[in-house]
């Protein structure tokens, strides 16, 4: 199941890898893509996402934060 995810807190490249590393450590996700943008993540997981448990990851890896919120414009594919 592919998804997109508003994400707050990123302001620049860093903060993208930072959250594209912390969301690749979900075993439930299978591939994250994360734009600076409209900040966004789209991710392809097998099951629903925990966003309690992904929160939590990026909460380790900075002020990140991952919620179902409509964004403005879509990501690339």
């Amino acid at each position: 199941m592919e998804k997109e995810y508003a994400i707050s807190g990123m302001t620049c490249g860093a903060c993208v890898q930072k959250v594209e590393e912390a969301l690749s450590e979900s075993p439930s996700i299978e591939k994250v893509k994360v734009q600076l943008d409209y900040p966004q993540a789209r991710i392809t997981t097998n099951d629903a996402l925990d966003l309690i448990t992904v929160n939590t990851l990026l909460g380790k890896k900075g002020d990140y934060k991952i919620s179902e919120e409509k964004t403005e414009k879509q990501l690339a594919p």
